[in-house]
């Protein structure tokens, strides 16, 4: 697979701990900082094109490569990588893991280039529950779960769980209520890989702060990528005002632009 043109975007390593991953950022320094974490599938164009389209609503973004090469797209092969990378550990069990460290680092390191700005945080499928998980970071005030889908099973226990350390959990709704801070998560009503039930459990935990978007399912995945709609922003995502998808994308901007600049103002 030809490699992506990452030409417009600046790329620098980012270590914490045992951890060491590239970052590619994009935006000026004085936009609010928005950390966008890549799905299964690997950093795909439609990634990156998400990427752009923030830029363009005016936040500074940065990507962590978490697998692969960018413009990678080999969910298979990325779902054995992933099974077996130790920071990996939430597909076979709860923890908060190496990863969620270096992220929040990273979050940290956003927020001080930015000039001590609030970051918002986007996770998307494998890394869509980080989101909320970054919320116990001081620095996260706008997190965005997009098709939250670890850990992966399909009794009653794997479809609450968000798959972190309940203290994880419980610093981020502590968060939430004492500072007033909304969650964002959205997924197609079809998937089963992110259950309804994920989605009460989340109500069940930030109450009338969680901000619940549910697209209905039925008109089959876009550009030919699978029969069931999953990724709601990136390759199930169709511009158009009438699209819910769009729709759907429109309400992300808002929310954090009103998340970050609520605090920051």
């Amino acid at each position: 697979m030809a490699k992506a043109d990452m030409s417009d975007f600046e790329e620098f390593e980012h270590s914490a701990g045992a951890l060491t991953r590239r970052v590619f950022t994009r935006g000026p320094l004085d936009a609010p900082p928005v950390l966008l974490m890549h799905e299964l599938p690997g950093m795909v164009p439609d990634c990156i094109d998400l990427a752009r389209r923030l830029v363009d609503e005016g936040f500074r973004v940065y990507m962590p490569l978490l697998m692969g090469e960018p413009g990678d797209n080999r969910p298979v092969a990325f779902t054995l990588v992933a099974c077996i990378r130790r920071e990996f550990t939430l597909f076979a069990r709860r923890g908060n893991g190496e990863l969620v460290s270096w992220l929040r680092s990273l979050c940290q390191r956003a927020a001080a280039e930015c000039g001590d700005a609030k970051v918002g945080v986007i996770g998307m499928c494998l890394t869509g529950g980080f989101a909320l998980a970054l919320l116990a970071d001081d620095t996260v005030y706008a997190p965005v779960a997009s098709q939250p889908s670890l850990p992966v099973g399909f009794s009653a226990a794997k479809k609450r769980s968000f798959g972190f350390d309940d203290a994880l959990i419980e610093r981020a709704a502590e968060r939430s209520e004492a500072l007033d801070i909304d969650v964002m998560a959205m997924r197609f009503t079809g998937d089963r890989l992110c259950p309804k039930e994920r989605f009460d459990e989340i109500e069940r935990v930030f109450g009338d702060r969680f901000r619940r978007i549910e697209i209905p399912s039925g008109r089959g995945a876009a550009n030919g990528h699978g029969p069931v709609s999953h990724s709601v922003l990136t390759l199930d995502f169709r511009e158009g005002e009438n699209e819910p998808t769009f729709r759907a994308w429109r309400e992300v901007v808002d929310f954090l632009h009103a998340g970050i600049d609520r605090v920051t103002t």
